[in-house]
């Protein structure tokens, strides 16, 4: 059993389930994130009053390999995400706080010697955590084919899902990861891009990426939720210390929007840039974009 009292006997046990794993022509495997992130400058398009805007998220993903599995060319992958949001939605309102708590459980397997696919089960608790109820649980699942060309080289076909408080949310997923030299290239469109160069062995610099929409249950006096649509684009640094990873980014979002609206006011079905039958009736101000600083510590298992 692990406790307080062994917790290395924790980090060991996870090391040694990542060790063995090659993640999808990538050469490593990340068991955990935690992204801290500022957003300044932003104001209301109604006032010039500042809009603070604080974001946390931590993701843990820990693979289980059993003999059964491993035979039937599978894997086991499990993990969790919790986020944490902070920030105002109305001028000269308090800072509005809700969270998500989404749980990650699936399979990794083998399609043949150069195809493999991820499949998982999503399920969320979207919510400001005043109370809980049936408003607050959303479910998804994500399906990802890829085919790996050579161990620097594959393309992923995929499709996202989620029942989200706007309406089903649907994401086509077309990406591939490329290492060619010192250039790494990952992208998952379109929900992120990374373009990274490797300056020395510890050290590397590139551009990132990353946009999605998240809906979150307001227990507020008429329920309502709030729409997180984040597009963010800039520049980083990130240094490795053994086997965790600094990264420090600066840049700036656009297009974000952080938007309330009844329950129960939803779309018919809603896409990344598009949303069918969208005639839902928008209760706040919005805001404008603003500079983003973002810290993120990784820690990183190298398979190659």
């Amino acid at each position: 059993m692990f406790t307080r009292q062994n917790p290395t006997k924790f980090v060991i046990y996870i090391l040694l389930a990542c060790a063995p794993i090659r993640a999808a022509a990538q050469q490593y495997v990340d068991i955990l994130k935690v992204e801290h992130l500022e957003s300044l400058g932003q104001t209301f398009d109604t006032t010039n009053t500042r809009v603070p805007l604080q974001e946390t998220t931590v993701d843990l993903t820990i693979p289980i390999r059993t003999a059964v599995l491993t035979q039937k060319g599978a894997m086991l992958l499990t993990g969790f995400t919790a986020e944490h949001n902070r920030v105002s939605l109305n001028p000269g309102a308090r800072a509005t706080t809700f969270y998500s708590l989404m749980g990650k459980i699936g399979l990794v397997k083998k399609h043949g010697a150069h195809w493999s696919g991820t499949y998982l089960l999503l399920p969320k608790l979207n919510s400001d955590f005043q109370s809980i109820g049936k408003n607050d649980f959303q479910i998804g699942g994500l399906a990802i084919l890829k085919n790996e060309k050579s161990p620097t080289l594959n393309y992923k076909f995929g499709l996202y899902a989620n029942t989200d408080q706007f309406g089903l949310f649907v994401v086509p997923i077309f990406g591939f990861y490329l290492l060619k030299n010192k250039v790494e290239i990952n992208a998952n469109l379109p929900l992120n891009l990374d373009i990274n160069y490797q300056l020395t062995r510890n050290v590397k610099a590139g551009v990132r990426y990353s946009g999605f929409n998240k809906s979150y249950h307001l227990h507020t006096e008429k329920p309502s939720y709030v729409e997180k649509a984040t597009n963010e684009g800039g520049a980083y640094m990130q240094v490795k210390f053994g086997l965790a990873q600094l990264q420090l980014f600066a840049g700036s979002s656009f297009l974000r929007r952080f938007r309330t609206y009844s329950v129960g006011d939803k779309a018919t079905m809603a896409f990344p840039l598009y949303k069918i039958g969208n005639d839902r009736t928008q209760l706040n101000s919005d805001f404008g974009n603003g500079l983003i600083l973002k810290t993120v510590l990784v820690v990183r298992i190298d398979t190659k």
